[in-house]
């Protein structure tokens, strides 16, 4: 395999850059959106920060964009001097004989798929369940109110409780008690424990292959996804614990995470028929948005209504979730149909001979189109980036407006203890300095 002139390859790099663009631009969002509607929507208006929100939407656009461009630039449908050109470019194509097929519906290959579905939609669960319980988890009012850490403990430096801070800055609304949580987080920690979880999932992208190769998609799979759940489910434990604990499990939950995208192709490798494959492949990773959709309103009902503080639920049950569905993965899935003891004699010779490599007598499909193709997609990326860059804004909204007015936030600095007993001398004091001091 002519591995350097593929890596030097620009049509290759022209592939690669706009997803590393469109990644960006997705886990920008994913992992910090609970944050900004929290605090730039519906909290503290009276802040810079929707300015600096808006930064955050421009470079993002611009990221978009330019990755488009670098595809329009550099993707090209032409073959490539490092593929073997001696190939009949007419018969590439696998497909089958006209009438060996078998159902899709209740077929041994439909229930991997919907094994996988539920397997994506668990894995963005718990990707995503961090960014939607932070809010929670954080105390925003202190951190609102300029508190510093450095008077706590620096064994507990993590964790802020009602009866260890100093100073807090008071937050008043009509008739609205402060819903803030117990850690003292900077922007700047909140930032490396979000983050923490990607460092890890760049890790195993391309060991996932090899470990499927090695060891089976389902293996792989399943297992990687048992940690992850278990990683999270000690999630609680670890932030109460101190910070770095709770980086480091984040951490392994996306190293645990990279290698399921790569495990995952090799399972359709071994079970897609090539004219079923988009089907196949696409249902199954639809759970990842999915997964999207049911996390961030499940997440932000169990931080309010959860058990023990609300935001622990939230790793909890959804770890529970995964745990639950890596069970029921390594009984229902296996590595190939060969494999597999309650599929159907003739679903099994028709995924074999599939994949066979059957060729089609004609492939009528040109350089040409394919390249038409390519282009529709930079076109794609191209409309919406600009869509976001023209509408998107980090002005707070007209239908969010009516809730903020009538929310009187008022924040204020004062000196104070959380424990009863300081707090009444204190206020005695306070009494005394104010009465007039009556003269003999």
């Amino acid at each position: 395999v002519p591995w350097l002139r593929i890596l030097t390859s620009p049509p290759v790099w022209s592939i690669v850059f706009p997803h590393i663009c469109c990644s960006w631009g997705e886990y920008t969002f994913v992992t910090n959106s609970p944050t900004y509607m929290k605090e730039v929507l519906k909290f503290d208006i009276k802040t810079k920060t929707r300015e600096e929100w808006q930064t955050v939407f421009y470079i993002t656009a611009a990221i978009y964009v330019t990755g488009a461009i670098v595809f329009v630039i550099f993707g090209s449908g032409d073959q490539q001097d490092w593929d073997p050109k001696d190939r009949d470019k007419d018969t590439n194509l696998p497909t089958n004989p006209e009438g060996e097929t078998t159902p899709l519906l209740f077929s041994s290959r439909m229930s991997l798929a919907i094994m996988a579905f539920l397997g994506f939609c668990n894995l963005y669960m718990l990707r995503v369940n961090m960014s939607v319980a932070i809010v929670c988890m954080v105390n925003q009012t202190a951190l609102r109110g300029n508190v510093s850490t450095e008077s706590t403990d620096k064994s507990d430096n993590n964790r802020t409780g009602l009866d260890e801070t100093s100073c807090v800055a008071e937050l008043s609304h009509d008739n609205q008690e402060s819903e803030d949580g117990e850690f003292l987080w900077d922007k700047r920690t909140q930032g490396v424990i979000l983050g923490s979880f990607y460092w890890g999932y760049i890790c195993t992208q391309i060991a996932g292959g090899w470990l499927s190769t090695r060891f089976g998609g389902k293996r792989v799979f399943g297992w990687f996804m048992f940690v992850c759940a278990l990683a999270t489910i000690f999630t609680p434990l670890a932030a109460r614990a101190h910070v770095y604990f709770l980086i480091t499990l984040r951490f392994l939950a996306g190293f645990c995470q990279g290698v399921v995208w790569p495990a995952q192709q090799s399972l359709w490798a071994s079970w897609a028929p090539p004219l079923e494959s988009s089907r196949l492949g696409g249902f199954g990773y639809a759970g990842s948005q999915i997964g999207n959709v049911i996390t961030f309103p499940l997440a932000a009902l169990l931080c309010k209504y959860g058990f023990d503080g609300g935001w622990s639920s939230i790793f909890y049950i959804f770890g529970g979730i995964g745990i639950l569905w890596f069970i029921a993965w390594m009984i229902l899935v296996y590595d190939s149909p060969n494999q597999h003891p309650r599929i159907s004699e003739a679903e099994r010779d028709y995924i074999v001979q599939s994949l066979e490599g059957k060729l089609a007598d004609k492939n009528k499909q040109t350089q040409s189109e394919w390249q038409t193709v390519f282009y529709i997609a930079a076109a794609m990326y191209t409309v919406g980036a600009v869509f976001y860059l023209v509408f998107g804004s980090g002005e707070v909204q007209s239908w969010a407006v009516d809730d903020l007015n009538r929310t009187d936030i008022i924040l204020e600095k004062k000196e104070c203890t959380y424990h009863d007993d300081v707090q009444k001398e204190n206020d005695k004091d306070v009494l005394n300095e104010q009465m007039p001091i009556e003269n003999d």
